[in-house]
C-alpha cells in the first residue's frame, strides 16, 4: 500500500509537470504572435511594411501620431493579417526611423550620384537661403547636378539653424556641409542664393568669401526671377494710376468681412456672372500680381456694381478715385474708361513676365536655356515699344476715338514709359553681354534647329573649370555623333540630353553639359523647400526638432519613388532593413 500510494505521487507530479509545460507552450506560442524572429522572411516583410509606412506619411507631409494612429486602425481592420500583428509604428519608431534611417539613405543617393564621375565627381552648385520660423532662423543646403539616368536633379544636402545671416556664417556652414560629406570644392560650379548683398556684394559677400577661399571658377547663379520680378515694379511705379494700390484695396475689403462678401456675391447674380473669390497680392511674391489682375477683370462688372453702390462716402478712396468718372454710368466693357485703360495694360503687361518666370521656374529649364529665355523676352519688349502696342483690348478702345486725344497722348506716354524703364532694368542687371551665357546657349539645342558646333563647345570649354587643359581629340567625334542624331531627338533641352547619354558614350561633351546645366537659373529650388518646410513644421507640429525637419525635407526632396515603388526597393534592400531592424536607430543624435 505505501508503494501505490508513492507512485500516485509520482504520477501526479509529472501530470503536473506535463500541464506546466503545455501551458507554457501555449504561452510561448501567444507571446510569438507578439514577436518577430530576426532575420526571417516574417521580420523582413513587417520591417518593409514600416518603412514604407513611414515614408508614406513623409511623403504626405503626416505627422508621427497619425501615422501611429494610422497603424492602430489598419491593425484593427485588418486582424487575420499576420505582418500587421507584428507591425508597430510609434511616435518614437518612426521618428527614429526618419531620422536615422531614411534619411541617411536620403543622403547616400547623393553620394553615389554626385562621386559617380570621373576623377572626384561631377559639377554640382550649392544653393542656400534663409528663412524664420518664429525667432528661429533655418537654411537649407541645395544641390543641383545632371545625370543621363534622372536628367536635372535637385537635392537638399543639409538643414540647419543659424541666429546669424552674415556672409562669414553663412559661407562656414556651407563648408561644414560640403567638408562632413566628403565632397570637394573643386566640384562646385555655383553658387545660388537670392539677390541680397550679402550673396552677391562686390565686398564682403558670401560669393567673394567662396571665390577667393574656396574656388576661384565659382559662376554668381542670380536669381533671375527676382530679376524679373523687380524689373516689372520698377517699370510699372511711375503710372499714373497705381493698379497694384487698386488690387490691395479690392481684396482688403472683403477680406475680414463676410457680410461684405455676400453683398458681392448678390451683385455677381443681378449681372448674371458666376461668382469667383477676390484674390489676394502678396508684393514680394514673384508671380501674384498678374493672377490678381486678372482675377479682378474676369470680376470687374460685378466688383464695379458693388463700389458704386456704396457711394464715395463709403468706398474706399483709392477705388473710388478709379470709378469716380462711372458715377453717374457704367462703362461699356467694350469702351473701357481712361482709368481701365491702365488696368488691362498692366494685365497685358504683366503676362510676358508671367510667361518668362514660368519658364525659369520650369524644373527643366537649364542655363544653357537661360540667355535665349532672357534675349527672347528682351525682343519682345522692344517690339512692343516700337508698334505701341499695349494690348488688344487697349488698341482696339483707342482705336474707337471716343476718348480725349489728350487723354489719349497722357495714357500712351505712360505706357511707352513703362516699356521703356522695363528695357533699363533688364539691361542693367541681366548680363546680356555676359561670354558665358551666350556661349551656354550654344548646349541649349531643345532651343535650336542645328546642333552645336565645335568651335561653340570649344567656347564652352574655355570658359570651364577644364580651361587651361587642352579639350581632347575624341571631343571632335563626340559632337559628330550628336550631330547625326540631332534630328531624331526630341523634347526640351534636358530631354534631348538625357536621350542622347542613355544612347550615346560621349564623356567630354557629358563633363560640359554636367557642368552647365549644375547652374541654377533661379532661386525657386530653395523657395519650393521653404514651401514645404511650411507644410512639414505646422503650428499643429511645433514640437518638431531642426533635425526631423531636416530629415524630413531630405526624404520629401532627394527620394523621387512613389510610395509603391519604394516599398518594391525596401524589399530588395537588406542595409536598409537592417538598419531599420537595428536598435541603433534609437541613438540620441545632437541636433543642429
Amino acid at each position: 500500500m505505501a508503494y501505490d500510494g508513492a507512485k500516485a505521487l509520482v504520477q501526479h507530479a509529472e501530470t503536473q509537470k506535463h500541464q506546466r509545460n503545455i501551458e507554457a507552450a501555449k504561452a510561448s506560442k501567444r507571446m510569438s504572435s507578439f514577436f518577430v524572429k530576426k532575420d526571417s522572411s516574417e521580420s523582413v516583410k513587417v520591417t518593409v511594411a514600416e518603412l514604407t509606412h513611414v515614408y508614406h506619411g513623409v511623403k504626405h507631409h503626416l505627422s508621427f501620431l497619425s501615422q501611429e494612429c494610422a497603424a492602430n486602425v489598419m491593425k484593427a481592420v485588418f486582424d487575420d493579417s499576420e505582418i500587421l500583428k507584428k507591425f508597430t509604428c510609434g511616435r518614437t519608431k518612426a521618428s527614429a526611423i526618419v531620422n536615422n534611417v531614411l534619411y541617411p539613405f536620403s543622403v547616400e543617393v547623393i553620394m553615389n550620384d554626385l562621386k559617380s564621375g570621373t576623377g572626384i565627381g561631377i559639377p554640382f552648385s550649392v544653393a542656400t537661403d534663409a528663412s524664420n520660423k518664429g525667432n528661429r532662423k533655418v537654411f537649407p543646403v541645395a544641390v543641383q547636378y545632371f545625370t543621363p539616368r534622372e536628367g536635372m536633379c535637385f537635392k537638399v544636402l543639409d538643414f540647419y539653424e543659424d541666429a546669424f545671416e552674415d556672409s562669414r556664417s553663412v559661407k562656414d556652414q556651407l563648408c561644414r556641409v560640403i567638408q562632413e560629406n566628403g565632397l570637394s570644392w573643386a566640384n562646385v560650379s555655383a553658387y545660388g542664393a537670392d539677390n541680397a548683398s550679402v550673396n552677391y556684394g562686390t565686398n564682403n559677400s558670401v560669393f567673394e568669401k567662396l571665390s577667393s577661399e574656396e574656388n576661384s571658377d565659382i559662376v554668381p547663379a542670380h536669381c533671375n526671377d527676382h530679376i524679373l520680378h523687380n524689373c516689372a515694379k520698377y517699370a510699372l511705379r511711375t503710372l499714373s494710376v497705381d493698379i497694384e494700390n487698386l488690387v490691395l484695396k479690392v481684396f482688403s475689403e472683403f477680406s475680414c468681412s463676410a457680410k461684405k462678401r455676400e453683398q458681392l456675391k448678390e451683385c455677381f447674380e443681378f449681372c448674371q456672372s458666376q461668382f469667383q473669390e477676390v484674390i489676394r497680392h502678396v508684393p514680394t511674391r514673384w508671380l501674384s500680381l498678374h493672377k490678381a489682375v486678372e482675377r479682378l477683370l474676369l470680376s470687374w462688372k460685378p466688383l464695379k456694381s458693388y463700389f458704386l453702390a456704396l457711394g464715395s462716402d463709403e468706398c474706399p478712396k483709392a477705388v473710388w478715385t478709379f470709378l469716380s468718372d462711372q458715377e453717374h454710368e457704367m462703362a461699356n466693357d467694350d469702351e473701357p474708361t481712361f482709368s481701365e485703360l491702365y488696368l488691362y495694360f498692366v494685365h497685358f503687361f504683366m503676362s510676358s513676365f508671367q510667361d518668362t518666370m514660368l519658364k525659369l521656374e520650369n524644373r527643366s529649364t537649364l542655363s544653357c536655356d537661360l540667355y535665349t529665355i532672357m534675349d527672347r523676352f528682351r525682343s519682345s519688349l522692344r517690339q512692343k515699344l516700337d508698334d505701341k502696342f499695349f494690348g488688344m483690348k487697349v488698341k482696339v478702345a483707342l482705336r474707337k476715338g471716343y476718348l480725349p486725344t489728350d487723354t489719349v497722348n497722357r495714357f500712351t506716354a505712360d505706357a511707352i514709359q513703362v516699356y521703356t524703364r522695363a528695357l533699363f532694368y533688364l539691361e542693367k542687371w541681366f548680363p546680356f553681354n555676359s561670354p558665358r551665357f551666350r556661349s551656354f546657349s550654344a548646349l541649349g539645342i531643345g532651343n535650336m534647329d542645328r546642333a552645336p558646333s565645335l568651335d561653340e563647345v570649344i567656347d564652352i570649354w574655355m570658359l570651364s573649370p577644364w580651361k587651361n587643359e587642352l579639350p581632347p581629340d575624341t571631343l571632335h567625334d563626340e559632337i559628330s555623333a550628336l550631330q547625326l542624331v540631332f534630328f531624331a531627338l526630341e523634347g526640351s533641352s534636358l530631354d534631348r540630353w538625357k536621350t542622347f547619354f542613355t544612347k550615346e558614350i560621349a564623356p567630354n561633351l557629358l563633363k560640359l553639359v554636367q557642368y552647365v546645366a549644375s547652374i541654377p537659373v533661379s532661386n525657386a529650388g530653395v523657395e519650393r523647400v521653404f514651401s514645404v518646410m511650411g507644410s512639414v513644421w505646422t503650428d499643429e507640429r511645433n514640437r518638431l526638432t531642426v533635425e526631423s525637419v531636416r530629415s524630413e525635407l531630405c526624404v520629401f526632396f532627394n527620394l523621387s519613388f512613389s510610395c509603391t515603388e519604394f516599398k518594391d526597393l525596401v524589399a530588395k534592400n537588406r542595409k536598409l532593413i537592417k538598419a531599420a531592424e537595428s536598435s541603433a536607430k534609437y541613438t540620441v543624435k545632437a541636433t543642429q
